[in-house]
Protein backbone atom coordinates (compact mmCIF):
# COMPACT_ATOMS: atom_id res chain seq x y z
CA UNK A 1 0.00 0.00 0.00
CA UNK A 2 2.85 2.32 0.61
CA UNK A 3 3.78 2.31 -3.12
CA UNK A 4 0.21 3.34 -4.07
CA UNK A 5 0.32 6.23 -1.59
CA UNK A 6 3.65 7.40 -2.99
CA UNK A 7 2.22 7.36 -6.53
CA UNK A 8 -0.74 9.48 -5.43
CA UNK A 9 1.61 11.99 -3.81
CA UNK A 10 3.77 12.13 -6.92
CA UNK A 11 0.73 12.66 -9.14
CA UNK A 12 -0.51 15.41 -6.84
CA UNK A 13 2.88 17.13 -6.96
CA UNK A 14 3.02 16.82 -10.76
CA UNK A 15 -0.46 18.33 -11.11
CA UNK A 16 0.38 21.13 -8.67
CA UNK A 17 3.59 21.85 -10.59
CA UNK A 18 1.72 21.87 -13.89
CA UNK A 19 -0.88 24.25 -12.45
CA UNK A 20 1.86 26.61 -11.26
CA UNK A 21 3.56 26.46 -14.68
CA UNK A 22 0.31 27.18 -16.56
CA UNK A 23 -0.50 30.06 -14.20
CA UNK A 24 2.93 31.63 -14.64
CA UNK A 25 2.74 31.15 -18.42
CA UNK A 26 -0.64 32.89 -18.49
CA UNK A 27 0.37 35.75 -16.23
CA UNK A 28 3.59 36.38 -18.14
CA UNK A 29 2.72 35.16 -21.64
CA UNK A 30 -0.62 36.90 -22.22
CA UNK A 31 0.70 40.38 -21.30
CA UNK A 32 3.82 39.81 -23.42
CA UNK A 33 1.71 38.72 -26.37
CA UNK A 34 -0.66 41.67 -25.86
CA UNK A 35 2.30 44.04 -25.99
CA UNK A 36 3.49 42.55 -29.26
CA UNK A 37 0.03 42.48 -30.83
CA UNK A 38 -0.92 46.03 -29.78
CA UNK A 39 1.40 47.49 -32.42
CA UNK A 40 -0.13 45.26 -35.11
CA UNK A 41 -3.71 46.46 -34.59
CA UNK A 42 -4.60 48.90 -37.38
CA UNK A 43 -4.95 52.45 -36.07
CA UNK A 44 -8.48 52.82 -37.47
CA UNK A 45 -9.62 49.70 -35.53
CA UNK A 46 -8.09 51.09 -32.36
CA UNK A 47 -9.77 54.46 -32.90
CA UNK A 48 -13.14 52.77 -33.41
CA UNK A 49 -12.77 50.66 -30.26
CA UNK A 50 -11.74 53.73 -28.26
CA UNK A 51 -14.81 55.56 -29.59
CA UNK A 52 -16.99 52.64 -28.50
CA UNK A 53 -15.50 52.81 -25.02
CA UNK A 54 -15.99 56.57 -24.95
CA UNK A 55 -19.65 56.11 -25.91
CA UNK A 56 -20.08 53.60 -23.08
CA UNK A 57 -18.74 56.10 -20.56
CA UNK A 58 -21.55 58.47 -21.45
CA UNK A 59 -22.43 62.06 -22.09
CA UNK A 60 -20.56 63.23 -19.00
CA UNK A 61 -17.33 63.27 -21.00
CA UNK A 62 -18.02 66.29 -23.21
CA UNK A 63 -18.45 68.62 -20.25
CA UNK A 64 -16.09 71.41 -21.26
CA UNK A 65 -18.00 73.37 -23.86
CA UNK A 66 -16.88 76.91 -23.15
CA UNK A 67 -15.16 78.54 -26.11
CA UNK A 68 -12.26 79.73 -23.94
CA UNK A 69 -11.80 76.30 -22.34
CA UNK A 70 -11.89 74.51 -25.67
CA UNK A 71 -9.43 76.98 -27.17
CA UNK A 72 -7.00 76.61 -24.26
CA UNK A 73 -7.26 72.82 -24.43
CA UNK A 74 -6.70 72.87 -28.20
CA UNK A 75 -3.60 75.10 -27.90
CA UNK A 76 -2.16 72.92 -25.13
CA UNK A 77 -2.84 69.73 -27.07
CA UNK A 78 -1.33 71.09 -30.30
CA UNK A 79 1.83 72.24 -28.49
CA UNK A 80 2.31 68.75 -27.09
CA UNK A 81 1.39 66.99 -30.36
CA UNK A 82 4.20 68.90 -32.08
CA UNK A 83 6.70 67.11 -29.84
CA UNK A 84 5.65 63.52 -30.54
CA UNK A 85 4.84 61.02 -33.24
CA UNK A 86 1.50 59.40 -32.61
CA UNK A 87 -0.07 56.62 -34.65
CA UNK A 88 -3.35 58.59 -34.74
CA UNK A 89 -4.64 62.07 -33.88
CA UNK A 90 -5.39 62.86 -30.25
CA UNK A 91 -8.95 63.64 -29.21
CA UNK A 92 -8.82 65.32 -25.80
CA UNK A 93 -12.00 65.93 -23.86
CA UNK A 94 -12.89 67.11 -20.37
CA UNK A 95 -15.29 65.24 -18.12
CA UNK A 96 -17.31 67.13 -15.50
CA UNK A 97 -16.30 64.52 -12.92
CA UNK A 98 -14.69 65.92 -9.76
CA UNK A 99 -12.06 63.16 -9.87
CA UNK A 100 -8.48 64.37 -9.87
CA UNK A 101 -7.46 62.10 -12.70
CA UNK A 102 -7.12 61.57 -16.44
CA UNK A 103 -7.25 58.53 -18.67
CA UNK A 104 -6.28 57.32 -22.10
CA UNK A 105 -8.57 55.10 -24.14
CA UNK A 106 -7.46 53.22 -27.26
CA UNK A 107 -7.11 55.21 -30.45
CA UNK A 108 -5.95 58.58 -29.15
CA UNK A 109 -8.97 59.33 -26.94
CA UNK A 110 -7.88 61.15 -23.79
CA UNK A 111 -10.16 62.30 -20.98
CA UNK A 112 -9.12 64.91 -18.44
CA UNK A 113 -11.40 65.13 -15.41
CA UNK A 114 -12.60 68.53 -14.21
CA UNK A 115 -11.28 67.79 -10.72
CA UNK A 116 -7.76 67.56 -12.13
CA UNK A 117 -8.05 70.88 -13.92
CA UNK A 118 -9.60 72.60 -10.89
CA UNK A 119 -6.99 71.33 -8.46
CA UNK A 120 -4.00 72.04 -10.72
CA UNK A 121 -1.70 74.77 -9.39
CA UNK A 122 -0.65 75.82 -12.89
CA UNK A 123 -1.29 75.11 -16.58
CA UNK A 124 2.03 73.27 -16.60
CA UNK A 125 0.62 70.66 -14.20
CA UNK A 126 -2.26 69.98 -16.58
CA UNK A 127 0.21 69.89 -19.47
CA UNK A 128 2.32 67.33 -17.59
CA UNK A 129 -0.67 65.05 -17.04
CA UNK A 130 -1.78 65.45 -20.67
CA UNK A 131 1.75 64.65 -21.88
CA UNK A 132 1.74 61.55 -19.66
CA UNK A 133 -1.55 60.36 -21.17
CA UNK A 134 -0.23 61.06 -24.66
CA UNK A 135 2.81 58.91 -23.88
CA UNK A 136 0.44 56.08 -22.96
CA UNK A 137 -1.19 56.50 -26.38
CA UNK A 138 2.12 56.57 -28.28
CA UNK A 139 3.22 53.40 -26.48
CA UNK A 140 -0.22 51.84 -27.21
CA UNK A 141 -0.79 51.06 -23.51
CA UNK A 142 -4.61 51.32 -23.73
CA UNK A 143 -4.63 48.83 -26.61
CA UNK A 144 -2.25 46.53 -24.73
CA UNK A 145 -4.58 46.62 -21.74
CA UNK A 146 -7.58 45.84 -23.89
CA UNK A 147 -5.80 42.91 -25.57
CA UNK A 148 -4.40 41.61 -22.27
CA UNK A 149 -7.85 41.64 -20.67
CA UNK A 150 -9.43 40.05 -23.72
CA UNK A 151 -6.73 37.37 -23.88
CA UNK A 152 -7.10 36.48 -20.23
CA UNK A 153 -10.89 36.35 -20.59
CA UNK A 154 -10.50 34.01 -23.56
CA UNK A 155 -8.10 31.70 -21.76
CA UNK A 156 -10.13 31.64 -18.55
CA UNK A 157 -13.30 31.03 -20.55
CA UNK A 158 -11.68 28.15 -22.39
CA UNK A 159 -10.20 26.61 -19.23
CA UNK A 160 -13.45 26.91 -17.32
CA UNK A 161 -15.44 25.20 -20.04
CA UNK A 162 -16.88 28.39 -21.48
CA UNK A 163 -17.50 28.85 -25.16
CA UNK A 164 -14.11 30.43 -25.68
CA UNK A 165 -15.92 33.47 -27.05
CA UNK A 166 -15.38 35.41 -23.84
CA UNK A 167 -14.03 38.32 -25.85
CA UNK A 168 -16.35 40.58 -27.75
CA UNK A 169 -16.22 44.29 -28.32
CA UNK A 170 -19.93 44.40 -27.59
CA UNK A 171 -18.97 43.89 -23.95
CA UNK A 172 -16.05 46.30 -24.06
CA UNK A 173 -17.58 48.31 -21.22
CA UNK A 174 -16.60 45.53 -18.84
CA UNK A 175 -12.97 46.09 -19.78
CA UNK A 176 -12.84 49.70 -18.60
Amino acid sequence: QRVGGDNATIRLLVWAGALVLVTVALLKGVPLLAGLLAHLVPAHWEQAWGKQMLDLIGEDVAACESVEGQAALHVLTERLVATTKAPFPFKVQVSSSPLVNAMALPGGHIILFQGLITSAQSPEEVAGVLAHEMAHEVQRHPMRGLLRTAGLRLVIGALSGGSGAAFSFGGVGELI
